[in-house]
């Protein structure tokens, strides 16, 4: 007697499930922010993983392959992520691009603005803003550039810079006050905004409540007082000329140092670019995949260096990979070169001293560092 065939293995069957296995494996995906297409496979796994970049992907939801598990879990993580708040205590940090629109981004300068006018009785306001430069944010950036404009605040739009630029060029300006749109967190596919109000960089928690909250309201309510009947003036200015003047003479005579580096702000690496134009320093880009420590180590370079939060922070490796305490680097440069820095501030300029520092002597920087601390 002839065998009973299933019906999964009719022949019919079972070409198109072959049809549909061979689909998936060579289907390709791209996430958010990235130019380059991954395999099914390395979908899964950054699902899996939880990889940032999925929550803002039209694909997230192909979850085949993965255990009931994980799709319970990555459902519990999109949930909470929707449901968080864009503002925290240091303004707005690591919300995904494709949530806010363009209302919601002019809203969110003018309600800023309307608040500088406040403060600035009868005198027509100064506004300084900058960007990353990134493509996937023109559409925001004009949308707070109309938004600032609207409120009747004259606007100084520095076009592409680092947050240390924007902060310097607010000074000199003497600006009211300022808005910088960037990547403070690092991933290619989320936001955030940092303000100024009179030369300080806000991190004033009801304040950015207050906004939020406005923004809300206008969103479903009527529209709000205009405080000037026209537009604001525009004018650009090109910061970075004189924020690099700063830096740039203490670009000669230096060692021949070799480090790596890792930073998702465009306008550092362009800083540092021409800075090292015509020196023998050589920087090699960090392997995200892998840990800088260990990138260190392996390429024998001189130190590490991870420039985060649109330019702000430094953290700094040893030749032999060890992270250095920040404490710890900032007493040997206030130390060994009398001039007290800021890691926080500024790490383009801490990066410079410490090249300045490494260039004194023929010394690996951990014992230049123990150094230090025996003369302290």
């Amino acid at each position: 007697m002839k065998p009973r065939q299933l019906p999964l293995f009719r022949r019919g069957n079972f070409l198109r499930l072959t049809r549909v296995t061979q689909s998936l494996a060579t289907a390709e995906y791209r996430c958010p922010g990235e130019n380059y297409s991954i395999s099914r496979a390395v979908h899964l796994a950054r699902l899996a993983d939880v990889y940032p970049g999925c929550f803002d992907c039209p694909c997230r939801h192909d979850t085949a392959g993965l255990s009931a598990r994980q799709v319970r879990r990555l459902a519990e993580i999109d949930t909470r992520r929707q449901n968080r708040p864009w503002f925290g205590v240091e303004g707005m940090r690591d919300v995904p691009i494709n949530e806010v629109s363009v209302p919601a981004a002019r809203m969110i300068a003018i309600e800023f603005a309307r608040r500088l006018w406040d403060d600035a009785a009868d005198a027509r306001p100064t506004l300084v803003f900058a960007g990353d430069g990134r493509l996937s944010t023109t559409t925001i950036v004009a949308a707070v550039v109309e938004g600032i404009r609207w409120t009747g605040c004259e606007t100084v739009d520095l076009g592409p810079a680092s947050a240390p630029c924007m902060a310097q060029a607010i000074e000199r300006l003497e600006a009211d006050g300022g808005i910088y749109l960037g990547n403070p967190g690092g991933a290619a596919h989320t936001l955030g905004m940092k303000f100024w109000a009179h030369g300080e960089l806000l991190s004033d928690g009801p304040l950015f409540d207050a906004i939020a909250a406005a923004i809300e309201a206008h969103a479903v309510g009527p529209a709000i007082d205009r405080p000037a009947r026209a537009f604001g003036p525009l004018r650009r200015v090109a910061a970075a000329d004189n924020y690099l003047s700063d830096l740039r003479p203490a670009y000669h005579a230096l060692r021949p140092l070799r480090f790596v580096l890792h930073s998702t702000c465009e306008p550092v690496l362009s800083y540092l670019e021409d800075l090292m134009q015509n020196v023998a320093c050589r920087a090699t880009a960090a392997d995200p995949a892998s840990r800088i420590g260990e990138q260190v180590a392996a390429a024998g370079a001189h130190f590490g260096i991870e420039i985060t939060d649109d330019g702000q922070n430094a953290r700094v490796f040893d030749e032999r990979g060890a992270a250095v305490a920040t404490e710890r680097l900032l007493a040997s440069l206030a130390g060994e070169i009398g001039e007290a820095c800021t890691v926080t501030a500024d790490a383009l300029r801490t990066l410079t001293l410490l090249l300045v520092l490494l260039s004194r002597d023929d010394l690996p920087l951990s014992t230049v560092l123990d150094r230090a601390a025996v003369k302290k």
